[in-house]
């Protein structure tokens, strides 16, 4: 028995490290907060590509009415094939929009619309962000200050993560845990480094160096087209930073259990593929955060005190480690005491994932 113990805890200890690696890889990561006065500031043009977004389109653009930037600024909806309102509720809020029918063969939706919309901008800094964002009224003013002052040509931000749902509350912050075990922050940011990192919530980049890098149109079949953008930047020259700016902007990406397992689905196997080594850090982190669910049952079933007591230290600490991911997400710390619960669905989701390959996402096929 006291050989499997050891053996036991080890992979807990193995658990317990890949998730500081985390912690620690995404808050290194610098933080957009106070960058210095700079000016004038260029122009930028705004693109958002949208897809039946009645519900979202609403609270982005009135946020975007609102932003405090010296600079010119355009905004640019591009309409893909919705069947809802969101074209005429972008008109109505005035934003220019352009109409798509859909991605041609070879391409996927989001890169065609950012594409299409990127080619019709006439600002000398474009703004790529998602229609269910919300952007503080400082925040492009201090993205471009930080970005002058840091002298680069792109900069990706990770936003706030709003979290309505118990599903969302219980799923998001423990993918996110995951995710960044396989995410490096002392290389992503290096020029040169073919490491890179970008969330497509919000990438801000400067014309000339969005086109010489191919744009969208180099990722046009990638689902994990961010990540993708920014390994095309970077092998282009492009100084490219992500970083955090959960102050300057929020997004909710998924709303309740379907889109959750919808959205993890259509880019767990494309990650991993992505990630390659990196990404089976990932993965063996996720199957190693429900080692408290075995080691229960065996204690149970065996009658043996001290498996059931290592159950308990076990879930005692993954859910203390779930609980620094649930402060960043501003989601009660309880959600984290379903930690055996998320770890068994994001598990279940990547494997659906790596089986299925392809998955309909907003009635495509991706």
């Amino acid at each position: 028995m006291w050989p499997a113990l050891v053996a036991y805890f080890v992979l807990v200890g193995i658990r317990v490290w890949l998730n500081n690696r985390s912690l620690r890889n995404y808050l290194k990561l610098p933080l957009v907060e106070r960058p210095a006065e700079t000016s004038p500031l260029p122009s930028v043009s705004l693109v958002i590509p949208a897809r039946d977004e009645e519900r979202n389109l609403p609270l982005l653009l009135e946020g975007l009415k609102h932003l405090k930037y010296s600079g010119s600024l355009e905004i640019l909806v591009v309409d893909d094939a919705s069947i809802d309102r969101t074209a005429a509720l972008a008109e109505e809020r005035g934003a220019r929009v352009i109409k798509i029918g859909g991605p041609p063969t070879g391409w996927l939706g989001k890169p065609f619309a950012c594409w299409t919309g990127a080619q019709e901008t006439k600002g000398e800094w474009l703004l790529f962000t998602d229609a269910d964002t919300i952007h503080q009224p400082d925040s492009l003013d201090k993205t471009m200050r930080f970005a002058l002052q840091n002298r680069a040509q792109a900069v990706s931000l990770l936003l706030q993560q709003r979290c309505f749902t118990f599903w969302e509350a219980i799923l998001l912050p423990f993918a996110f845990q995951q995710y960044f075990i396989s995410v490096p922050y002392k290389r992503v940011n290096v020029p040169g480094d073919p490491e890179a990192l970008a969330n497509g919530q919000y990438i801000l980049v400067q014309r000339d160096a969005y086109f010489r890098a191919g744009g969208h149109e180099a990722v046009k079949s990638a689902v994990v087209e961010d990540v993708a953008l920014a390994s095309c930047l970077k092998a282009a020259g492009v100084a490219l930073i992500a970083a955090r700016g959960e102050r300057l902007a929020s997004v909710r990406m998924y709303r309740g259990f379907r889109e959750v397992w919808a959205g993890f689905g259509k880019s767990a196997s494309a990650f991993t593929r992505q990630r390659g080594a990196r990404g089976l850090l990932t993965i063996v982190g996720t199957i190693l955060s429900t080692l408290a669910l075995p080691c229960a049952a065996y204690g149970l079933w065996a009658g043996s005190r001290a498996f059931e007591l290592a159950a308990l230290v076990t879930y005692v600490t993954a859910v203390a480690e779930l609980s620094l991911w649930q402060f960043l997400f501003g989601t009660s710390l309880m959600a984290a005491l379903f930690q055996p619960l998320a770890a068994v669905v994001v598990l279940l989701v990547g494997l659906d994932s790596l089986v299925r390959r392809k998955h309909v996402w907003k009635g495509r096929l991706v």
